[in-house]
């Protein structure tokens, strides 16, 4: 809902999600390779539409990320609920930043050297930090 909610919105926004959301790719896309947060035997034409669900929900955010002030973490773990979890505030990471230094950064602007407030992550299977 962001893309269409975003322009509206005056409070500061962070972004927190999947862009390989179990709940939407079992759901919605209706992959049957999707099983408990990981894929299990997915023929090359389901890998393929994963990626696409990729592509597609950031094109759809993205004109949201380049307002000022956004900040983001966009992995493509197989999950859905990052935020439930205090394993992955402390342990997810894209691209070396993890989780709970991302949000911290965009709240206060300080951190070490080379942190950013927008984090997205590579196309499925890129991140090794997805196994919780």
């Amino acid at each position: 809902m962001a893309p269409y909610t975003a322009p509206f919105m005056k409070t500061p926004l962070f972004i927190l999600n999947s862009l390989a959301d179990a709940w939407q790719l079992g759901n919605i896309v209706r992959l049957p390779c999707i099983h408990a947060g990981h894929t299990v035997n997915c023929s090359a034409a389901e890998l393929a539409a994963l990626r696409n669900f990729r592509t597609v929900e950031l094109a759809l955010v993205q004109p949201v990320l380049n307002q000022p002030g956004v900040g983001a973490f966009l992995d493509t773990c197989i999950i859905h609920g990052e935020e439930n979890h205090d394993a992955r505030w402390v342990n997810q990471t894209v691209g070396g930043q993890k989780l709970r230094d991302t949000i911290w950064f965009w709240v206060t602007g300080e951190g070490r050297a080379g942190l950013k407030p927008q984090v997205v992550d590579g196309v499925y299977p890129c991140n090794t930090h997805c196994q919780f």
